[in-house]
């Protein structure tokens, strides 16, 4: 099952059968239930984390217990790389949302996978990038001044814009998570939701939402 997965990870494409196989030798896939945590904050940074399937939160929780989302984990993605690059304890929590397939890689081998292979850093130094600016595309979003304004900003973010002009949201989270996200209460955000759906901007469509206007949701 590893064997077929392991290919669908973008950090992993090209590399050869021989480094494919020994990776696959130190991968064990274990399965996370909704509400696991993966990974505890200050605890020490000791594997890169593969996600197979599911979705997992990385999110901060301050001393009273209040979670600030930072970033959601998809299928084929890595996770836990700035701790283990940076020999430091983990910033934050990973915490699984749904079921999860994930497995660790302990980082004597992930640096080894660095180390040898050029391209794979090549890889890790982009995603690292694209965190970052992540990141701060968020701290944007936390700074405009009204939870509508945050919940605009929010889903164009995440929005994935398509060559048949499709604007469209996938996978989209719960009203909870877009509330955290977003800093808001669950409430303001289905009630903001609901309007929009009967002004013709958004549609529902499953686990997506289709931006029907684009336009009314950029400021």
């Amino acid at each position: 099952m590893i064997r077929a997965k392991l290919e669908d990870f973008e950090l992993l494409q090209g590399l050869d059968e021989t480094d494919l196989q020994r990776l696959r030798n130190q991968l064990r896939i274990q399965t996370a239930q909704k509400g696991d945590i993966l990974i505890h904050k200050g605890s020490p940074s000791r594997h890169l984390y593969f996600l197979f399937s599911g979705l997992v939160n990385i999110v901060d929780f301050d001393d009273e217990g209040n979670a600030t989302w930072i970033a959601t984990i998809e299928p084929g993605h890595i996770f836990g790389e700035l701790g283990l690059i940076l020999e430091t304890t983990r910033s934050a929590d990973a915490v699984a949302i749904e079921t999860a397939e994930f497995a660790r890689l302990p980082r004597e081998e992930a640096m080894k996978l660095l180390t040898q292979n050029p391209t794979v850093a090549q890889r890790m130094l982009q995603q690292l990038a694209r965190t970052i600016k992540q990141q701060n595309q968020h701290l944007h979003m936390l700074n405009r001044p009204s939870a509508e304004e945050r919940l605009k900003a929010l889903l164009m973010m995440k929005a994935k814009h398509y060559a048949s002009g499709l604007v469209a949201v996938e996978n989209l989270p719960s009203q909870a998570q877009l509330a955290s996200m977003a800093n808001t209460s669950r409430e303001t955000v289905s009630r903001t939701l609901a309007r929009w759906c009967r002004e013709g901007i958004i549609e529902k469509d499953y686990k997506r939402l289709i931006i029907r206007r684009p336009e009314a949701l950029q400021s």
